[in-house]
């Protein structure tokens, strides 16, 4: 236990590491590609309840559906994008700037496939809350893992590179790490929402009483009483750690890789050099 808690801990400095390299322009471009689907989305499920009964409207609802399918498949491109750079060694990346928008079809297109059966299994089992981390999780695993792979391995590529003792350990470590992180990034956007709003109070002049009633806090003054006030605040929240999630799951998988290979070692070394010239 000790030894996987270490590993975490190793590929948790690694994804900071990792995602300060890519951060400029990668970041930019997976949260370009990704805040459309999530508004859509959110935009999407928000009006479904109000919509669905009236028969006229499904035809609204089926366009609106088109377009999160849509901006979906943007969204997977923009984390095939970043997974790619954050494969890519720094100095492949100086020599080709633009590399990692050369998303091979042979990687994106079983991953687009991978990615729309995980969202399937998502929404059908939308209802049980508990699989919600086990899709979310092996999301994030398919992204990592479309780099350079390829072909029908691809749906299981991410269980198959997890395949031995002290990654799973290493897995659920930093799955819990972001879980508490997207909670502890949550709480410090709306309470930098609300001191924004209490400085630029009298800039916004009568449209301050709108903006106080959606994001009036509940009882314990950490999250809005608003349920699409929320909703929009996790949104936020996702974006802010999504960049190093999926570096920390880069990571893991290229030790993982590694150790098959018999590279361990060779990355270690790196390691300790690049600690050491910090």
């Amino acid at each position: 236990m000790r030894s996987a808690s270490i590993n975490a801990i190793g590929i948790l400095n690694a994804a900071v590491q990792l995602t300060l390299r890519v951060a400029s322009p990668w970041m930019g471009v997976l949260w370009l590609t990704t805040l459309p689907h999530r508004l859509m989305l959110l935009y999407f499920f928000n009006h479904v309840s109000v919509l669905l009964e009236p028969k006229y409207y499904a035809f609204y609802l089926w366009r609106m559906a088109l377009l999160v399918f849509a901006t979906f498949i943007v969204s997977l491109y923009g984390r095939a994008v970043y997974v790619r750079a954050c494969h890519i060694d720094d100095a492949t990346e100086r020599a080709a700037k633009f590399e990692p928008l050369k998303v091979p079809l042979g990687d994106f297109i079983p991953y687009v496939y991978t990615a729309l059966i995980n969202e399937f299994l998502f929404y059908l089992t939308l209802f049980t809350v508990v699989m919600w981390p086990l899709f979310i999780v092996y999301g994030g695993l398919a992204a990592a893992t479309s780099y350079g792979l390829g072909g029908p391995k691809l749906v299981g590529a991410p269980m198959t590179a997890l395949r031995g003792g002290s990654t799973f350990p290493s897995l659920m470590a930093i799955t819990l790490v972001f879980t508490l992180g997207l909670i502890i990034a949550v709480i410090n956007l709306y309470v930098l929402i609300l001191v924004a709003m209490t400085l630029c109070g009298p800039l916004l002049g009568p449209a301050l009483p709108r903006w106080e009633y959606i994001f009036a806090p509940t009882l314990w003054n950490m999250f809005p009483k608003q349920d699409l006030t929320q909703l929009i605040l996790v949104i936020g929240a996702s974006m802010m750690i999504e960049p190093f999630w999926l570096a920390a799951n880069v990571d893991m998988i290229k030790k993982a890789r590694a150790r098959k290979s018999g590279e361990d070692l060779r990355l270690w070394f790196q390691d300790i050099k690049n600690e050491a010239t910090q």
